[in-house]
């Protein structure tokens, strides 16, 4: 054993030593005797102290990050590892992803005669929003639209961004329909009605003019006038598209009110009263059928399809015989221009 007291102390400076390096077990006692150079063993480690990085991230929804050249998408941890090329130390890398709750856009579509399409939007997110609409000047509200599909876009305050599209729609148009021309006796009246759609939910119905219908809101109503007038009706709808209808309303006098037929004449030739004619004023009446009968029932005249106008009368006579004074029956079937027509009856008085 060397004594110690004459012994060498070597110090071995750790701070000289490469990073990461420590002396794991040194022992050697050296004596003062020895001259020249020695060499020195010593048992060393390398030890790195543990390096960890934490990354927190949020992104918008489909967004993407770029690390370690590796794109990030997915919620949650992404861990990388990096190796110093020098010390052989790592360093850990902890990424966490989380998305930021995307914008939404919910909308309404609306249609209307008057104002057209609308598109009412009611967009969620991160405030402020900012509202970006394709080829329009509008925010939540636009208006004014022909049929079309229409592109919106809402940014919010994470520069995430949602989009939408809309498609505004014409509402079907309905149909409505009057009769071509309504044709009433004089004092009398008649029901005017709207054909078509209309039991569509919401029509609203204003007849016109006003004094005429018993009821001017109604699809049907009785009208009555006391000239030829042109009625209207307007309908609207539920989306305020409205529909006129116009007819006009003539007053016809009733045939049976301008028949005269005598019940009585005196065939004897004194130019006055000497044939049983029917006289009617007014439009162009037709015989269809005329037949005149004795108190036996033998037919002793007959007339059909003759112009009223060219009808000259009974003359009293049959088969080319005057006939004697007694009382006659007459039925017949008369028809005017505007199609009506009248069943004329009765007894007529021959004299002499």
């Amino acid at each position: 054993m060397p004594n110690l007291a004459s012994a060498y102390n070597v110090i071995i400076d750790t701070m000289q030593m490469p990073f990461g390096v420590a002396v794991l077990y040194y022992e050697q006692s050296l004596e003062d005797t020895i001259c020249g150079q020695i060499t020195i063993a010593f048992l060393v480690e390398h030890k790195c102290l543990p390096v960890l990085q934490i990354i927190q991230e949020s992104i918008c929804p489909g967004d993407t990050l770029l690390y370690d050249g590796e794109w990030l998408l997915e919620e949650g941890q992404h861990t990388f590892t990096h190796t110093d090329p020098v010390t052989l130390c790592d360093t850990v890398l902890d990424v966490y992803i989380t998305h930021y709750v995307a914008p939404v856009i919910a909308g309404e579509v609306a249609w209307s005669c008057i104002e057209f399409g609308s598109i009412l939007i009611d967009p969620t997110g991160a405030p402020p929003l900012v509202i970006q609409w394709e080829e329009l000047a509008g925010d939540t509200l636009v208006s004014q639209l022909p049929e079309g599909t229409y592109f919106v876009h809402v940014t919010d305050a994470h520069q995430c961004m949602a989009s939408d599209t809309f498609e505004v729609v014409a509402s079907e148009l309905l149909s409505f329909s009057l009769e071509d021309h309504y044709l009433i006796p004089v004092g009398d009246s008649i029901v005017v009605q709207v054909e078509g759609d209309i039991h569509e939910p919401g029509l609203v119905y204003a007849w016109q003019p006003p004094g005429l219908f018993q009821c001017t809101t109604c699809p049907s109503s009785w009208l009555g006038t006391p000239t030829d007038t042109m009625i209207t009706v307007s309908i609207t709808d539920i989306d305020g598209c409205v529909y006129t209808l116009s007819v006009v309303v003539n007053l016809y006098a009733s045939l049976q009110d301008h028949i005269y037929i005598p019940n009585t004449f005196s065939p004897n030739n004194d130019g006055f009263n000497d044939t049983w004619l029917i006289s009617v004023s007014g439009d162009e009446v037709w015989i269809e059928e005329l037949m005149i009968f004795d108190r036996w029932g033998t037919m002793v005249y007959v007339a059909n399809e003759i112009d009223l106008a060219s009808f000259h009368g009974w003359d009293g006579t049959f088969n080319g015989q005057q006939l004697n004074p007694a009382v006659f029956t007459y039925l017949g079937r008369l028809r005017s221009a505007d199609g009506q027509e009248v069943i004329v009856k009765g007894d007529v008085t021959l004299v002499r």
